[in-house]
């Protein structure tokens, strides 16, 4: 079983930066590729070397838990969303005893028949399938 690895480049323990704490900051590096420097005949001629490959030092990003907003935040959203859904619900026409009733009986009444219906069909092509394989 392979750990998921952290999108970080040239890190060995990747798998654990994601459970940093706040005040650690993730090591970066950026790879940067440069062509050969001669393309020698005694070198194979047309023959493909190998690239260098030099890593450089690149902007050390914070952590993940640094990123995440303060709980008032939390808090002020919350309060913002709840106020917001409450003026919602008070715009919603709700339906009367009369119409709920005739919902739920038009509901119930068609539950019994498509279950009906799907349990017929399911019988017979039980029995037409255990008629091919005797």
């Amino acid at each position: 079983m392979s750990l998921p690895r952290a999108q970080v480049p040239g890190v060995g323990w990747g798998w654990v930066l994601p459970f940093q704490g706040a005040g650690r900051v993730k090591p970066v590096m950026k790879k940067t590729k440069t062509k050969p420097k001669s393309n020698l005949k005694e070198d194979g001629g047309g023959a493909s070397r190998g690239q260098v490959v030099r890593i450089k030092p690149g902007k050390a990003r914070p952590g993940w838990f640094s990123k995440a907003p303060p709980v008032k935040q939390y808090w002020a959203q919350s309060k913002v969303f709840l106020s917001e859904a409450l003026q919602e619900l008070k715009k919603v026409t709700w339906p009367n005893r009369k119409e709920t009733l005739g919902t739920t009986g038009v509901v119930l009444i068609l539950v019994f028949f498509i279950g009906a219906y799907l349990g017929l069909v399911d019988f017979l092509l039980s029995h037409v399938v255990r008629y091919f394989i005797h």
